[in-house]
Parts: structure tokens; C-alpha cells; sequence
């Protein structure tokens, strides 16, 4: 591989991290374990940059090598993960594939509208989406009842996709 190859190689793999770390969330039930899986995937797309065509699409290649550190790592797992079935997987990677050209934007809207929240409601709704609690040990934290803050997040998760919307309407008009 060329210098300038290997260039195009890291600057893929910097612009497509997001993407590849949302992917393989899709096909894990734990962040811990998607988080894990990505550095190995990061790992293995570095030691395979020799095999890259920089011709080619990188992110269906490295969609490819998330899938099988995917697999490897609930194999490896076992009875100790909760997983889906081999054929589930793939069924579930094909339909990430498939909409991950789209993601990117929605994520970047997201990460906007999350930015345009009020600093206690952004806390909040990353408390409820990190998986460390449940609603009702955060209701308890909260000395509220777990309806209410279903109510709560029900009304910032409007405000989010209302935010989301006309931020992907206003750039497909450009």
C-alpha cells in the first residue's frame, strides 16, 4: 500500500467510525459489548488495510469485518450473552447496511437537536439511553414515579424528532 493509499485508508476509517459503531450496536444487545467489538474491529480493518481497494466502497467492506467480529464475539460469549441466532444476524446486518447511508445524517441532526436541549434535559435523556439504570431506579433517584418520567422522556423524545425532521428537510432542500 501506497502512502497516499494508506491516507485514503485512515481518513475512511476516521469518517466511517460512527457508522461501523452503530452498526454493530444494532446487532449487540449491551453497549459494553458493542464498544468492545468495535475496538476489535478497528484492530482487524487496520491490520486488513492491505487488502482494501481503495477503488471500492469502504463501508460495506467494513460492515463485513463488523459482522464477523460480531459473530466471533458472541460465539466466544456464549450462554453468557443474550444474542440472536446466526441467520438473525445477518438478517438484521443486511437491513443495517441497507439503511446506513441515511444514518449518518439522522445522527448528525440528532446530535444537533440533543446539543439545542437544555443541559438538565440532555442528561437526562443520555441517563435513560445509557442502559446503566432503569427507568424506575432513575425514578427513584429522582424521587418521582417511573410514569412520570416516561411522560418526560415521551415529550423530549417529540421535541427530538420534531428537531430531527426539519433539520434533514432543511438540508435535502440545499
Amino acid at each position: 500500500m501506497t502512502p497516499a493509499e494508506e491516507e485514503v485508508f485512515v481518513s475512511r476509517l476516521l469518517m466511517y467510525q460512527d457508522d461501523v459503531y452503530a452498526y454493530i450496536l444494532s446487532l449487540l444487545p449491551r453497549r459494553a459489548d458493542a464498544e468492545e467489538v468495535a475496538q476489535q474491529t478497528a484492530l482487524v480493518l487496520w491490520r486488513s488495510r492491505q487488502q482494501f481497494d481503495t477503488r471500492r466502497d469502504f463501508l460495506p467492506w467494513a460492515f463485513g469485518i463488523a459482522r464477523n467480529e460480531v459473530r466471533r464475539r458472541l460465539r466466544d460469549a456464549g450462554a453468557n450473552l443474550v444474542s440472536f441466532s446466526p441467520a438473525m444476524i445477518d438478517e438484521l446486518a443486511v437491513a443495517a447496511e441497507q439503511f446506513s447511508p441515511g444514518m449518518t445524517a439522522q445522527r448528525d441532526a440528532l446530535e444537533e437537536c440533543l446539543g439545542e436541549l437544555e443541559a438538565t434535559q440532555r442528561q437526562f435523556v443520555e441517563r435513560c439511553y445509557q442502559g446503566e439504570g432503569s427507568i424506575k431506579s432513575i425514578a427513584v433517584e429522582m424521587a418521582t414515579s417511573p410514569t412520570a418520567l416516561y411522560l418526560r422522556l415521551h415529550r423530549l423524545r417529540k421535541v427530538l424528532l420534531d428537531c430531527v425532521s426539519r433539520k434533514l428537510a432543511a438540508g435535502a432542500m440545499l
